[in-house]
């Protein structure tokens, strides 16, 4: 078989220990042992792909105590975020941890470019921005910032001081409540002088409630933003001026969204501005005044945006009002003849139930409109709720409308046979809950169903078991457990627990357990052991809560688990010393997979494959949890994906491209002459028979390694 260079044999890389502290001990950051590979601009793509890819799990085990954590991304790069506010907290490590860690983090900032976005939110920002500060070189490539500063917090001025050195920033989300002079100076900066800036989301509560001029003049100049997003609350009688200038006469902004107080109100003139934006395909505004005047401003951009995709109003001052018949017939006639609106989200409180019922008259008129959806009903309206879903249901235009979730309560039927209704939940008394029970089965509308277990009910369990274990549609399964229910002979949880191993549909599975819940960890196992879940929220009702019950058993069973995306625990949690390293277990396999998927969204492209992306969409196709989850983000149909995936992996299924990709060749398998004459070599093996070893045979099962020196930046893969 063709040999790699003498270099190869210096196998420095794979020196790498595999043991955190036998390497970082010293705390030199001088001495790590690899330099990033994406350096050089001119390098091909497997050159870009850094070395430090192979090594995510002992970086993110450094950086777990510091909160932070190293996250693929498409292309190769990569992404470094912070723990989420809401999760558990995680017992600090001794001092000497949190040094080595620290020590990590400066060196990734100061020497790996591959890092190109940054997420950092509430007192993360406190604990690493004067670090972010420091490190992150002036040749930064960051690309996307997400920066969501804690009340008060005084480290805004640091990032005032970073965003100039950010001249390849593409996507920047900024939250700080209050604002400071000196980061709103530092954003408008970005907004006059940044080339690349393509998407800005920026909420930040102001003296007076609106923007200052300086930001608002800044955007008004900017002539490269596609996507806006922002808190824009004028209540003096200063017009927005020069942001309705900017919005009316941008050719590129395609994406707008606007929270407000009133933000129809006609002395603004928005609906003006909007009308008058040839490019803007959607449109999203929060808090507006409500009754006549918005349904006004409704139809206007239904008529006048000639290139709006996607629609969403919420949030009224004045809800439920009774429109005029002249001014909904013109709403609905702008309606029936619109044939661009793809999306409109609108809310219950729009206007009066009789307004609903002409509204879906006319309706069927629009053969474009895809999906509307009816947010906010609520179940103080069930009364008069059925003469408007029976207006509805009349109609062929049921399939395509959404009023969301259901609560049920009642022993009769209720609101649940319609159609209009994805999510259902099921309280009230026992019988209540029997009776919807019952019924469940039959009705394949519902894709989420929330069940309140309160009491220890043996037809509740037995009824709640034999739905989950038929169901096909049910996607996400939420169970309330209180301290009554675990009364329930253990049989009734057997049952319930099995019926959910057999399930394979549940993509999303919510459980809040009782204070002393027994069957904790027979309900992790099940969990790591499903192929089907891919989510799951685990809480109990207590101020403070020990969760080793759950991570335990379920970092015992997670290795193989290659379709859990997320785990959480509710902030509530204490994650105490012991149990610190199964969490990380835990989160490190999430981690992979969602890296799996996000490497795999590059499916439908056409560039050349290299491992990573190679061993993503292998590893996908092979779990159909995976594809599930690839199909709902990117929005293509399921046997679309399907067929892209197989055609993308046919194009390296070769015996040879296999070889390449792992690194065991630089260009083909080349055997040297046999031995024996009559054995069969590799590179003799048919189409065929290659196929049979692919079947056991991964991309990941071949131990690869680098071509190159220690702390050359032109270092170069064989994959």
């Amino acid at each position: 078989m063709e040999s790699l260079s003498a270099e190869s044999k210096q196998a420095w890389i794979s020196a790498f220990p595999g043991r955190v502290d036998s390497f970082f001990g010293a705390h030199a950051a001088e001495h790590f042992p690899f330099r990033c590979a994406a350096k050089n601009p001119t390098a091909r793509r497997n050159d870009q792909v850094c070395l430090i890819n192979d090594y995510l799990p002992i970086c993110n085990e450094l950086l777990y105590d510091i909160g932070m954590e190293l996250r693929q991304q498409r292309g190769g790069s990569l992404s470094l975020v912070c723990f989420r506010p809401e999760q558990p907290d995680v017992m600090p490590p001794p001092d000497a941890d949190l040094d080595r860690s620290n020590t990590f983090l400066r060196w990734l900032l100061r020497i790996h470019v591959c890092i190109d976005g940054l997420k950092l939110q509430y007192n993360w920002v406190t604990a690493h921005s004067e670090v972010f500060l420091q490190e992150l070189p002036e040749n930064c490539r960051l690309k996307k910032l997400r920066v969501q500063f804690p009340f008060g917090d005084a480290v805004q001025t640091h990032f005032a001081t970073l965003l100039p050195r950010l001249r390849c920033l593409e996507e920047l989300y900024c939250y700080m409540s209050p604002s400071t002079d000196v980061l709103v100076a530092a954003v408008s900066e970005v907004l006059r002088t940044a080339t690349r800036l393509t998407s800005l989301i920026f909420y930040a509560c102001f003296e007076n409630s609106q923007p200052p001029k300086i930001f608002i003049d800044a955007l008004a100049a900017n002539t490269i933003l596609k996507s806006l997003e922002m808190w824009a609350n004028w209540n003096t009688d200063e017009l927005p001026g020069t942001l309705g200038e900017y919005v009316r006469g941008n050719g590129l902004l395609t994406k707008l969204v606007l929270f407000g107080e009133e933000t129809d109100r006609e002395e603004l003139r928005l609906d003006v501005a909007l009308v008058s934006n040839g490019t803007l395909s959607e449109l999203d505004i929060c808090r507006l005044c409500g009754g006549e005047r918005t349904v006004r401003f409704f139809t206007r951009i239904l008529a006048e945006c000639t290139a709006l995709k996607k629609l969403t109003l919420r949030g009224l001052l004045d809800e439920y009002v009774n429109i005029s018949e002249v001014t909904m017939t013109r709403c609905t006639e702008a309606l029936a003849v619109n044939e661009i609106l793809e999306e409109l989200t609108l809310p219950y409180s729009l206007w009066h139930s009789s307004n609903w019922i002409t509204f879906f008259a006319f309706l069927p008129r629009n053969k474009y409109l895809k999906k509307l959806q009816v947010s906010n009903m609520s179940s103080r309206h069930y009364e008069t709720d059925p003469t408007v879903l029976e207006a509805l249901a009349q109609t062929d235009s049921s399939g395509r409308v959404s009023f969301g979730c259901y609560t049920h309560r009642t022993e009769d039927e209720g609101l649940m046979r319609f159609r209009a209704f994805s999510e259902i939940n099921i309280y009230g008394d026992t019988s209540s809950k029997v009776s919807a029970l019952q019924r469940l089965p039959w009705l394949d509308h519902f894709t989420s169903v929330t069940i309140g277990l309160f009491e220890p009910d043996e037809r509740l369990f037995y009824l709640a078991a034999n739905y989950i274990r038929a169901t096909t549609v049910l996607r996400k399964l939420r169970l309330l457990v209180t301290n009554a229910a675990e009364d329930a002979p253990s049989s009734c949880w057997t049952l319930l627990f099995e019926s959910i191993a057999a399930n394979t549909s549940i993509a999303d599975l919510f459980v809040s357990a009782s204070d002393n819940f027994s069957y904790t960890g027979r309900l992790a196992s099940i969990v790591g052991l499903s192929r089907c879940i891919t989510r799951v929220y685990y809480s109990k009702i207590l101020s403070e809560w020990d969760p080793t019950s759950f991570i335990m058993p379920l970092s015992g069973v997670i290795c193989d688990n290659y379709n859990l995306l997320e785990v959480d625990l509710s902030s509530n949690a204490k994650v105490g010393a012991e149990a610190r390293h199964w969490w990380f277990t835990i989160r490190e396999t999430t981690r992979r997979n969602s890296g799996l998927v996000e490497l795999a969204g590059s499916f439908n492209q056409t560039t050349a494959i290299d491992w990573y992306t190679a061993n993503a969409l292998e590893k996908v196709s092979r779990h159909p949890a995976l594809v599930r989850e690839l199909v709902e983000k990117e929005g293509i149909a399921a046997d679309e994906v399907t067929t892209i995936l197989r055609s993308r992996l046919r194009s390296v299924e070769g015996l040879h491209d296999f070889m390449r990709l792992t690194g065991v060749v630089k260009k083909r398998v080349t055997c040297a002459p046999p031995v024996d004459d009559c054995s069969v070599q590799l590179q003799d093996l048919n189409a065929y028979c290659w196929r049979i070893v692919r079947r056991y045979l991964s991309f990941d099962d071949v131990k690869r390694f680098t071509v190159g020196k220690p702390y050359d930046s032109t270092l170069s893969r064989t994959t």
